[in-house]
């Protein structure tokens, strides 16, 4: 079971950038609210997706910047060792408001999700 929750993107994008990393506790414990410090997301965006893989690695990817309304297809990588977000490639599809899942450990399958910038 992981032992932290890793908070990415969202809007207004003032603070949507900057990832938090949360200490997972049982809802019947009390919360501390210690942030380990990375880098800020790249991307101002909102409604982006992604999952951690086995080795501990993060990858995010699409979303919909908030002022320009554009739909992203960028993915990126955080990892342990860097503490900054690196890109990770791109999706065939620009998509925001997706589902996704780590399959097997080392593949995220994202689906779903709108692809216009004006669908809502």
């Amino acid at each position: 079971m992981a032992d932290k929750i890793l908070i990415v993107t969202g809007h207004p994008d003032s603070i949507g950038r900057i990832p938090e990393v949360l200490p997972y506790r049982h809802f019947d414990t009390h919360y501390t609210w210690e942030c380990e410090p990375l880098s800020p997301y790249p991307l101002g965006v909102g409604g982006a997706t992604g999952g951690t893989f086995s080795d501990g690695t993060v990858m995010i990817c699409g979303g919909r910047q908030g002022s320009l309304k554009e739909v992203e297809s960028a993915c990126y990588i955080l990892t342990r060792e860097s503490r900054d977000f690196v890109p990770g490639g791109q999706l065939a599809t620009p998509r925001y408001l997706a589902a996704s899942t780590i399959v097997y450990g080392a593949t995220l399958m994202i689906t779903g999700g709108l692809q216009k910038k004006d669908e809502r």
